[in-house]
């Protein structure tokens, strides 16, 4: 299926390139920074260069994204060969599902990485996309250490103050800002490992299909289009208001919403024209409709804040999870989405997914 993007000429080394068919060699090697080259773990945060005369610069973090379509022979055969080539390159599978593998390699050259994986088939779609995260890696580094001060100084402090409600006043200010470090901490941990290593996902088709055929049920475009792995709905990233779940990092210079945690479980948000009008209810049971021809088990249905939530799971020994949540405003339809790729990062983050959707807002 054919997602539509932003098809823009982007300047050099921009805060975010769109996906696009055609790689940029100059612009992916050496994504990583000279880390890897020396040998550092890649849990690492990136060296700083120093110029003679001048203070540190940080060098570029970027996050890299590689959707790779494939028509194979047999699928067996096709997630085999992608599963040695991760680890011939030093990577690992992350997750595979149904007809999705999704693999995390060193970075060190994107476009040989989504090469290589390309051999394992005829390439049917190739997107990629990077994000250059510096400049909010260095804004968190910021916050976190005035945190930090912040609470010592209050520490020291509460070991002065003898009064009991000042005492409860200061201890609720270091609770706020513990969890304030730890939220930060954990937004650099995974912002660290996200451009450590790309994160490809590749769709894997056999020409004679192992499963039975995804009957498009939906009338509505929008709707057809949706799919659990890739950005379809480009549009509304201003409107959209909502407290990330611990793990996940909502990249600021993206151009579309979205947010991801270490395990490449995805969180996105976009917005569509409400043609025919319609409300939540309505929009939700057009979905779906569309699952069910796509054999889709739904797991949960509820209204969850101002959302009509839909969790569904598909029908492999190893599922993925998809949510979809919609909600109207204005004369737009708003669309919540959530990938998470496996039984383990399901049970990892629901309970803090579902907490953060009863915040989400949309302001046309």
């Amino acid at each position: 299926m054919s997602v539509k993007m932003d098809s823009s000429a982007p300047a050099p080394r921009p805060a975010s390139r769109p996906y696009s068919s055609s790689g940029d060699k100059k612009a992916y090697a050496g994504s990583s920074g000279p880390s890897r080259a020396e040998g550092k773990s890649s849990a690492d945060p990136p060296p700083d260069r120093t110029v003679k005369g001048e203070k540190q610069v940080q060098s570029p973090l970027v996050v890299y994204f590689g959707y790779l379509k494939l028509k194979v022979r047999r699928q067996i055969e096709a997630f085999d060969q992608i599963t040695k080539l991760a680890q011939a390159a030093g990577g690992y599978v992350q997750a595979l599902s149904g007809s999705t593998v999704v693999v995390r390699v060193p970075a060190t050259d994107f476009d040989d990485a989504m090469a290589r994986f390309a051999t394992a088939g005829e390439v049917l779609d190739r997107r990629v996309k990077a994000v250059d995260v510096t400049r909010q890696f260095a804004d968190i580094e910021t916050r976190l250490q005035v945190a930090r001060e912040a609470r010592q100084r209050l520490l020291l402090l509460l070991e002065r103050v003898k009064d009991t409600e000042e005492r409860l006043q200061i201890l609720g200010e270091i609770k706020r800002l513990t969890e304030h470090i730890e939220t930060a901490e954990s937004s650099l941990a995974t912002l660290r490992n996200l451009a450590s290593f790309f994160t490809i996902t590749i769709d894997v088709e056999a020409i004679v299909a192992d499963s039975g055929t995804v009957v498009h049920r939906s009338p509505f475009a929008w709707v057809q289009a949706l799919l659990p792995h890739l950005v379809t709905l480009h549009e509304g990233k201003k409107d959209v208001r909502m407290a990330m779940p611990k793990g996940f990092v909502l990249f600021e210079e993206d151009d579309v919403f979205r947010a991801q945690a270490a395990d490449t479980s995805l969180l996105r948000a976009g917005r569509v024209v409400n043609e025919p009008v319609g409300d939540p209810g309505f929009w939700a049971a057009a979905i779906d409709h569309e699952m069910e021809g796509r054999d889709e088990e739904l797991v949960d249905k509820r209204t969850i804040g101002k959302l009509q939530l839909r969790i569904y799971r598909n029908k492999d020994l190893k599922p993925r999870y998809y949510l979809v949540g919609v909600t109207t405003a204005g004369r737009y339809v708003y669309v919540l989405e959530a990938f998470l790729p496996s039984d383990l990062a399901w049970a990892a983050h629901k309970e803090a997914l579902l907490q953060s959707l009863t915040t989400f807002e949309a302001t046309p």
